[in-house]
């Protein structure tokens, strides 16, 4: 049996515009009156030298889950990662976002989190909730990418410096279809 489509996800080059295209979505008319929970990942930007990575959660609390300068012994690219992180203010915010969003926000998934059974367990949930899920992923996340690429209630779009106004339009379209 065929579910509606409610997750919708992003996907493409670093810095090819995914999180603008989210941004303007959640900016729409559409989501006037909507709660909004979940995540978004930020980039850190010190003396004009991107640095590393942290966590926001909707609600306000923020954690730096990548950094140049970070006290771990893991190490990720050029960063030192902390994916505890995501097992904890992570956690938090998509067990929130499952009990009061209307609309849940995962931007963006990566590979960082593979090992943070609890973090996915709960992002798979949320695509289950039937609650309207909008993320980002990483087409390196395998772990997520091929599990979402199987599901009848998603869809994905990878974004191009070509499309990217398109997708916009895409994506209301989708979502006026599911206010209906």
């Amino acid at each position: 049996m065929s579910r509606e489509i409610t997750n919708i996800f992003l996907t493409g080059k670093i810095n090819i515009g995914k999180s603008t295209v989210l941004e303007k979505v959640l900016r729409h008319q559409i989501f006037k009156g909507l709660n909004t929970g979940g995540y978004r990942t930020r980039a850190i930007v010190e003396n004009e030298i991107h640095t590393g990575y942290a966590l926001d959660a909707i609600n306000g609390a923020s954690r730096e889950f990548a950094h140049i300068g970070m006290q771990s012994s893991q190490k990720f690219d050029r960063y030192y990662v902390d994916p505890s992180v995501f097992d904890d203010l992570g956690v938090s915010a998509l067990q929130s976002a499952l009990k009061t969003a209307d609309v849940i926000l995962l931007d963006e998934i990566g590979i960082i989190e593979k090992e943070c059974q609890e973090f996915k367990r709960l992002v798979f949930d949320c695509l289950d909730s039937q609650k309207i899920v909008l993320g980002i992923y990483q087409s390196r996340a395998y772990w997520f990418s091929k599990p979402l690429s199987d599901r009848n209630d998603a869809v994905s779009y990878e974004v191009t410096r070509h499309n990217r106004d398109g997708i916009y339009d895409i994506i209301i379209a989708l979502l006026h279809k599911l206010k209906k």
